[in-house]
């Protein structure tokens, strides 16, 4: 896991995505889902300053580049926090240990299985942030 807090994903020419940028327990299963996510919103940000492999100027030095990788940050640091929060909170009651973490994790999914947030919580992490 990696602190949401952490939001320097960039120095440089270097810049972190998926769970290199915000690694989170795995009980939603969403690396892979967040990774494509970052990929495409960081590309459609450098594309918006002009970055690309084709461009006669490949750096990525300049306020410019800087701004688009501060948005890619801002864009996605939020959704991928909130995931975080949700897989962490999942994970901790999906292991309560005993008999009575039993009991209380099969009455806590029953109970968000009849009301309707869980397909809330799980499908939040399939929509499309960027």
């Amino acid at each position: 896991e990696r602190p949401a807090g952490i939001n320097r994903w960039h120095r440089g020419r270097l810049v972190l995505v998926g769970d290199s940028a915000h690694a989170m327990p795995p009980f939603l299963g969403q690396g892979a889902n967040q990774a494509i996510q970052d990929a495409v919103c960081l590309s459609r940000w450098l594309r918006q300053v002009g970055f690309s492999e084709t461009s006669k100027s490949s750096s990525l030095t300049g306020l410019a580049a800087e701004a688009a990788l501060l948005g890619y940050t801002a864009q996605r640091l939020p959704p991928v926090a909130l995931l975080g929060f949700e897989s962490g909170f999942l994970g901790q009651v999906e292991t309560l240990p005993g008999s009575l973490g039993s009991f209380v994790r099969d009455n806590f999914f029953r109970l968000v299985g009849k009301t309707g947030v869980a397909p809330l919580v799980f499908l939040n992490g399939a929509i499309s942030r960027v």
